[in-house]
């Protein structure tokens, strides 16, 4: 039932894009009023899952260190861009992309025989439908300027681990929606656009014991025009 939801709200958002555009090529622009184009967009992401994982000492004299790697990913999707002026649009995006993280830990336990060091890397991957909705400003249809905010929806979860111990594992507490706020900046290349985007979640993705972790992504991106503006 969840992921039906999320696949009709998609097709709704997918298809007011194309009822839009279709209503805008049938206005006459005389004055030079709004315009759409269209295209397809693909990028290799740097994520991360942000939050505090602090070093524990308890009565049993066992240290734990934690620490979160990055994750190299990659993303791909359609585009959609209304033009109101020469050098002011809108964009939406429907993307999928992959975010996550590997969590490292390390104990060290003290007993009467010596120190037992104690390795374990768990490995998270979350699979999202992405729609970022972002206001644009071109300077001389050269660099341009984007921020606004982005919505996920997750439809995927896997898990890894690499540990000295055999026993079952729970994935992390994932959370089906995540939002948040995005920046970049882009060069036209006509008809490419390549662009840098960074997306810093604002609600929690997944919760990692008693810590929340939050998305953080740095995206490389490659937009092709499939029509011309």
């Amino acid at each position: 039932m969840k992921h039906h939801s999320i696949r009709l709200l998609i097709y709704s958002i997918l298809l007011t894009i194309y009822s839009s555009s279709l209503h805008a090529q049938n206005i006459k622009d005389t004055t030079n009023a709004s315009n759409w184009t269209f295209g397809i967009q693909g990028g290799f992401n740097l994520v991360n899952l942000e939050g505090e994982l602090p070093n524990i000492e308890n009565e049993n004299i066992e240290v734990q260190i934690r620490e979160i790697d990055n994750l190299f990913t990659a993303s791909i999707g359609v585009v959609a861009e209304c033009h109101f002026a020469n050098n002011v649009s809108m964009q939406l995006s429907l993307l999928y992309i992959r975010t996550g993280g590997n969590i490292e830990e390390y104990s060290y336990i003290k007993n009467e025989i010596g120190i037992i060091e104690v390795y374990q890397n768990y490995n998270y991957n979350l699979d999202y439908f992405t729609i970022p909705i972002l206001a644009r400003y071109y300077i001389k249809n050269i660099v341009y300027v984007e921020g606004g905010a982005y919505f996920s929806f997750l439809f995927s979860s896997s898990s890894s681990r690499n540990s000295m111990f055999e026993e079952d594992y729970n994935i992390l507490e994932t959370k089906v929606f995540d939002a948040g706020a995005t920046a970049g900046i882009g060069f036209v290349l006509s008809p490419w656009k390549i662009g840098f985007r960074y997306n810093y979640g604002l609600l929690p993705s997944v919760s990692y014991e008693d810590n929340n972790l939050k998305n953080r992504v740095v995206q490389l991106y490659f937009a092709l025009n499939i029509n011309k503006k």
